[in-house]
């Protein structure tokens, strides 16, 4: 028997916004207890999760988002391959090899969260910050992708979701720049061991390092902001295992031309103009594909 989940993947960017910020605060406030960071230091998130034990907290959590973030990602790649298959006729092949370039480069984000939550920086730094390159840099690319496609193929039409997002785009860029500059200028050599846990007022470089950690904060937070947005797009889908079968319920659009969804696929005739009309319920259609 398949097993249908109906109407329920919105649960996915909210079971990542839940675990996320509660793995943070959790090991946060055991390094703080214990005093392997000091607060009015402002560690960097990782620094919250190398020592024992909250290292292990660190490590168990954080695999079981990145794996939640995989399917996420492969879930959002199957979302944008129907919806260009249908309503983008004119630059198909382009979007469909964005389409996978965005399913490499958040699979490989996702693998960065591994890398950074199984190799704490004082034991393997390098493969470390590997993978928060591939968390922060790669995943950066990522959801610039995904803002791409949002305007693209229209998947949502709510302005406030589609300006969420290219403010999101715009922190997180802008931190990840600062963060790497921020601890160059601390003088914090990412590969140099023991790394610097405990800063205070009086070290060297506290300023910069204070603008990079609070950077590195932000950058995190702009992508909970960023999977945050995709709750109510993720409401329309649904999954039938063990096959993947995504029903898209689309909100009311116009189409300007001779789009008609009900239209046989035999003879299909397709526009690319089409824009929000606000809520229109004859115009309400929904489309199952199986992908």
């Amino acid at each position: 028997m398949p097993v249908i989940i109906d109407y329920g993947i919105h649960l996915l960017p909210i079971a990542i916004l839940i675990l996320l910020p509660a793995t943070i605060l959790i090991t946060y406030s055991i390094a703080v207890s214990l005093k392997h960071v000091t607060p009015t230091g402002l560690p960097y998130i990782s620094d919250t999760g190398t020592f024992s034990p909250e290292s292990c907290i660190f490590g168990q959590l954080l695999n079981m988002i990145g794996f939640l973030i995989a399917i996420f990602v492969h879930t959002r790649y199957n979302q944008v391959k129907i919806f260009n298959k249908i309503l983008n006729q004119r630059s198909k092949i382009y979007c469909d090899r964005l389409n996978l370039l965005s399913l490499v480069s958040g699979i490989m984000s996702a693998l960065g969260l591994s890398l950074v939550a199984n190799f704490q920086e004082t034991n393997v730094i390098i493969i470390h910050v590997i993978g928060a390159y591939l968390i922060f840099g790669i995943g950066a690319f990522y959801l610039i992708l995904q803002t791409y496609f949002t305007y693209k193929l229209h998947i949502v039409n709510s302005i406030y979701i589609k300006t969420s997002r290219v403010i999101a785009n715009i922190i997180i860029c802008l931190s990840f720049v600062l963060v790497i500059l921020g601890a160059i200028l601390a003088g914090r050599n990412p590969l140099e061991l023991p790394a610097h846990h405990k800063w205070t007022p009086g070290s060297k470089g506290y300023r910069w390092h204070v603008i990079s950690a609070l950077s590195e904060w932000a950058l995190a937070f702009a992508f909970l902001l960023y999977m945050g947005s995709f709750v109510s797009e993720f409401r329309a889908l649904e999954w039938d295992f063990p096959q993947i079968k995504i029903r898209i319920e689309y909100e009311p659009l116009l189409y300007v031309g001779t789009l008609n969804i009900n239209q046989p696929r035999s003879e299909p005739e397709y526009s690319n103009d089409y824009q929000n009309i606000g809520g229109d319920p004859f115009l309400a259609n929904k489309i199952n594909h199986v992908v």
